[in-house]
């Protein structure tokens, strides 16, 4: 089924009182595509649940970048560690990293096994990108993933 500007998701604003605007079994690339083209995203329950949620939350965490103010106290601490940085030179270790972290009061993680495939399928076409910070010694010491969709990154 097809909705306004030929998306395949309802419009962000018919999405009920959690945010979710429609629920899929599966996740793939032109489904990412077009609901980060309009502000949904998916937002898995956990590993082996039956559908997965596309939401569009009322409320959003915006971060401007032209205003963001790192801490004097970072800044010198930053300077102390040996870390080197670099993008997207390997996205399938950041977001298995990601999917590993613990959460304080949360059980599992939106990261399922879905997810991680489908977004590694999604970097490769350019869309979906990721930060790293490496150790001294090479290994994998942090970092973030997002998604590139037109003029946004999420």
């Amino acid at each position: 089924m097809k909705y306004q500007d030929n998306s395949l998701f309802p419009p962000p604003e018919s999405c009920d009182e959690y945010g979710i605007v429609a629920l899929s079994a599966a996740v793939n690339c032109e489904m990412l595509i077009d609901a980060y083209s309009h502000g949904i995203f998916p937002w898995p329950f956990g590993e082996g649940e039956k559908y997965i949620p596309w939401c569009s939350p009322p409320e959003r965490g915006i971060i401007m970048l032209d205003e963001f103010h790192v801490p004097h106290g970072v800044k010198r601490d930053l300077k102390k560690w040996n870390f080197s940085f670099a993008v997207d030179q390997n996205f399938p270790a950041v977001i298995k990293e990601c999917a590993r972290a613990v959460r304080p009061g949360e059980d599992g993680t939106w990261i399922t096994s879905q997810i991680i495939s489908s977004y590694c399928q999604f970097h490769k076409l350019g869309y979906a990108h990721s930060f790293e910070t490496y150790d001294e010694n090479g290994n994998l010491a942090g970092g973030l993933y997002g998604i590139s969709v037109g003029r946004i990154f999420c």
